[in-house]
């Protein structure tokens, strides 16, 4: 889609099928897309080997800015943003092993303040 990132444009909309924009869409909701600047992230990883075993363990954390745009609006609500959000925090464990040919590996993570993604579902006709 051309609607985020670098050279984006305005989402269209079809009023006979929100679900997509059609051949010759007749709605457009302008917004602008407000760049993350260049903010550092970083991070740092703990792990540990138990002697005598394949097991590794580990533990992170993570400050990140957001790949996907989460959209709202500015200017008074007459135009949209799409904005990448910054200082995220990521907490997270992991462990993995070899089983023969096998990798059996968990991960666990925590995410505060993370954005959700909420999509309509597509239903033929609307």
């Amino acid at each position: 889609s051309d609607n985020s990132g670098r050279g984006a444009v305005p989402a269209m909309s079809n009023p006979a099928n929100f679900n997509e924009a059609g051949l010759d869409p007749t709605t457009a909701f302008p917004y602008t897309a407000l760049r993350p600047g260049n903010k550092p992230q970083y991070g740092i990883r703990v792990g540990y080997t138990p002697a005598g075993t394949s097991l590794n363990l580990a533990a992170y954390y993570e400050n990140y800015t957001d790949k996907n745009p989460v959209f709202g609006s500015i200017a008074g609500g007459t135009m949209g943003a799409a904005q990448y959000l910054k200082d995220r925090d990521l907490f997270g464990v992991s462990a993995n092993f070899p089983i023969g040919d096998w990798a059996i590996g968990a991960e666990l993570s925590y995410r505060p303040r993370d954005a959700v993604s909420m999509l309509g579902c597509f239903g033929a006709g609307g």
